[in-house]
């Protein structure tokens, strides 16, 4: 049980970026997201990677930090060539909001 446990867990902290990867790619930019938060966060997952390679190199671990990595990598490549500003108007499209119910409302 406490292994279930451990690869669900392992699996929810794998895809948890990809809400934001997906807000950031659709919307062209990462205005919001914390310069700081990105850089804490992808240098976090990179030490815990090198970290779990070395002490305990199991393919759950290693592949939960590789998937994290490269998302965080991603909105951080958005949100530094940008420098967190939105696209022009002309490029911008309309803005999508969703409920839990995961049905799109325009504004």
């Amino acid at each position: 049980m406490i292994e279930i446990c451990g690869y669900v867990g392992a699996a929810l902290l794998a895809f948890c970026a990809v809400p934001l990867l997906i807000k950031t790619v659709r919307d062209g930019h990462a205005r919001g997201v914390s310069l700081g938060f990105l850089l804490m966060w992808a240098v976090g997952e990179a030490l815990t990677l090198r970290y779990v390679a070395e002490v305990s190199p199991t393919v759950p671990l290693i592949g939960n930090y590789v998937i994290n990595l490269s998302m965080v990598l991603v909105v951080l490549g958005y949100r530094v060539a940008r420098g967190g500003e939105a696209p022009p108007p002309a490029a911008q499209k309309p803005e999508r909001r969703y409920d839990w119910g995961w049905k799109v409302r325009r504004s």
